[in-house]
């Protein structure tokens, strides 16, 4: 991941919705519908991922080379679910989620405001 990154006002608003969202999730009181419900997804994923945050800090689209490509792969070869709406099934799924909340939050501290 790079050290450092530009985020807008917008960007960390988007963020920080997300990070919300993988809290719920990680409690079980939510889940992922994909870029249907990413905060992150709907404001930059018609760009193709990259203006995302999360593709300027790992270099990857779709979110690949952070916890949510973890959490796709352990549905499908876990629970047999290879679509949306994901939720917490087991405690390794709580795991990656609350990963990914550590890794959006780490997002907030890499970033520098424009």
């Amino acid at each position: 991941m790079k050290t450092k990154i530009q985020l807008s006002k917008t960007a960390i608003k988007a963020i920080k919705a997300s990070i919300h969202k993988w809290e719920k999730i990680a409690e079980n009181k939510g889940e992922d519908r994909g870029l249907h419900n990413c905060s992150l997804c709907v404001k930059y994923e018609g760009a193709l991922c990259s203006s995302c945050p999360v593709y300027k800090a790992v270099g990857a689209t779709y979110c690949k080379c952070t916890p949510y490509s973890l959490w796709i792969s352990h549905h499908s070869v876990t629970h047999d679910k290879c679509t949306h709406p994901l939720k917490v099934e087991c405690y390794t799924c709580k795991a990656i989620a609350l990963a990914e909340v550590t890794f959006l939050s780490g997002l907030l501290t890499l970033g520098q405001t424009k």
